[in-house]
C-alpha cells in the first residue's frame, strides 16, 4: 500500500484544515504554486484547498493545466471554505454557488445529524467518498444547485422546504473535484449561531461537552484511498 499524502494548498498562510490531523493526510501549509507543476512526480494524491490565492495573477495556465492533467489521471482536489473562491478551483470547473440559509422546523438556523439509513429529506448519496459513511453532522453555508454534470455527495432540505446540494463532485477524467459547502471558520453559517457548533471545528457537534464528528474523516480517507489506487505508479511510491 502506498503512503497516502495530501497537500493543503493555501499560499502564504498557515491553516488548520478539517481532516489535517487524520492518519495519512500530510499537511503542507504555505505550499508554493510551482509545486503544482510536478504533481505527476510527487506522492500527492489529494489537494485540499482551504483559502483564496493571495495573488491570483501568479496562477498561470501551466499551473492550471498541470493540476487538470493530474486530476484526469486519478487525483482529487477538495475545495472548502473560502477555497471555493480560489481562482484555481474556478478555472478547473464551472459551478453554481449560492448561500444556503438552512433552518430547522422552528425556522431557526441549524445543522443536521444525517443518518444514511433513515428515511429523511437529508441524504448521504452513493459516491466513492461515502463508502461506509453512515452518519454526518452538516452545517451548510452554500449550495451548488444547478451545477451541470455534478454528482451529489450530500443534499439537504430544510424546515422551510428549501433544497440544497451542499457537498458535490465534478468528474475530470479518472479523478474529480469535490465542492464542500459546509461551514468553516472563514465561511460560517449563512446567518445565526448554531447550538453545539463552532466553525473552528467543522462538521463536529458538541453535546454535553463531548465533540462528535461522526464519519466525517472517512469521507476524506475514502478520497485518499481512491486516488492511491487510481493515480499512476509515480504518485504511489
Amino acid at each position: 500500500m502506498s503512503r497516502l499524502a495530501a497537500v493543503i494548498f493555501s499560499i502564504g498562510a498557515v491553516v488548520a484544515a478539517a481532516g489535517a490531523d487524520e492518519p495519512g493526510i500530510a499537511v503542507f501549509p504555505g505550499a508554493t504554486l510551482d509545486s503544482l507543476l510536478t504533481l505527476g512526480e510527487s506522492e500527492i494524491e489529494v489537494i485540499l484547498i482551504t483559502a483564496k490565492l493571495r495573488n491570483p495573477k501568479e496562477l498561470t495556465q501551466a499551473h492550471i493545466d498541470g493540476v487538470r492533467g493530474w486530476i484526469e489521471t486519478g487525483g482529487i482536489l477538495w475545495a472548502e471554505g473560502t477555497g471555493l473562491d480560489n481562482r484555481l478551483v474556478q478555472e478547473l470547473v464551472s459551478f453554481e454557488m449560492t448561500p444556503y440559509k438552512y433552518v430547522n422546523s422552528a425556522m431557526k438556523p441549524d445543522g443536521q445529524v444525517i443518518v444514511r439509513s433513515a428515511k429523511s429529506r437529508n441524504v448521504i448519496h452513493e459516491h466513492i467518498v461515502t463508502e461506509g459513511v453512515e452518519t454526518l453532522f452538516i452545517v451548510p453555508t452554500v449550495r451548488f444547485n444547478g451545477t451541470k454534470g455534478m454528482k451529489p455527495i450530500v443534499s439537504m432540505t430544510d424546515g422551510s422546504g428549501q433544497y440544497g446540494v451542499v457537498i458535490t463532485s465534478i468528474p475530470i477524467g479518472s479523478g474529480f473535484v469535490v465542492l464542500d459547502g459546509t461551514a468553516r471558520k472563514d465561511r460560517g453559517p449563512a446567518y445565526g449561531r448554531i447550538t453545539g457548533f463552532d466553525p473552528a471545528y467543522p462538521n463536529t457537534r458538541t453535546e454535553n461537552g463531548t465533540p462528535n464528528s461522526y464519519d466525517w474523516s472517512l469521507l476524506q480517507q475514502n478520497a485518499l484511498s481512491f486516488a492511491s489506487v487510481t493515480l499512476p505508479q509515480g504518485n504511489s511510491r
